[in-house]
């Protein structure tokens, strides 16, 4: 048995799709509409001017990071304890 799933975003083109499909002889087709899922982000995500993305930036280039090697270190010993391998 084979299947083909499209992701057909204008439900006017949906619909003469399947309009069209079932046209076709029915002998061992199946037709399944799945609903599309709306996700939304929560509100304090959404950045809505540019000085808000300026901020971040700058509050983000102000943070302290790890250098190099105190990365790597942390990524062995994430790597050993996680799974149990060396990296």
């Amino acid at each position: 048995m084979h299947s083909i799933q499209i992701d057909i975003q204008d439900i006017n083109i949906y619909d003469k799709l399947m309009s069209y499909l079932q046209s076709l002889p029915q002998e061992g087709l199946k037709f399944k509409k799945l609903e599309k899922k709306v996700t939304s982000f929560p509100h304090e995500l959404m950045v809505s001017t540019v000085e808000e993305v300026q901020e971040r930036a700058y509050g983000a280039e102000k943070t302290v990071g790890l250098t190099e090697d105190e990365y790597n270190k942390e990524m062995d010993k994430f790597f050993m304890t996680e799974f149990g391998i060396k990296r």
